[in-house]
């Protein structure tokens, strides 16, 4: 366990007991090494979700999560003489700066003052604000 504890596995679900199945999520880049190490200790070995991105992205297509984000983006109007598809656009399939996290929250709470407003839920180590939204 210690050896796959290093290479960047992501334990959902550990062993208690002799026998009890361990789940595992491992990334492309190591599961040809994770696979080997499991074979050479003896592991019976079952990948059961090849490409959990894939999966992901599958379902939300199926559960029309796509069409309602297409539909937040396409909203109409202004907020300050902008656009709201300005405000409203942002990508959740991609990786976002930090910056332009903020940029969108902060945003959601100038067009929705009534629903959302931005908070702050303590300092990080390096002493930067920990922001978020409270939505009430």
């Amino acid at each position: 366990m210690e050896i796959l504890k290093r290479t960047e596995v992501n334990f959902w679900k550990i062993a208690r007991n002799i026998h009890d199945v361990t789940d595992v999520m491992v990334p492309a880049s190591t599961m040809k090494k994770v696979l080997h190490l499991l074979n050479d200790g003896n592991v019976n070995v079952t990948v059961t979700i090849p490409d959990v991105e894939r999966l992901i992205i599958k379902r939300e297509k199926k559960n029309g999560i796509s069409e309602l984000q297409q539909r937040y983006r396409d909203d109409s109007g202004s907020i300050t003489g902008r656009s709201t598809t300005e405000f409203n656009k942002y990508d959740f399939y991609s990786y976002g700066s930090y910056k332009e996290m903020m940029k969108w929250l902060r945003s959601l709470a100038r067009k929705y003052p009534e629903f959302v407003r931005n908070i702050s839920i303590g300092k990080s180590h390096e002493k930067r604000s920990i922001d978020g939204l409270e939505i009430y």
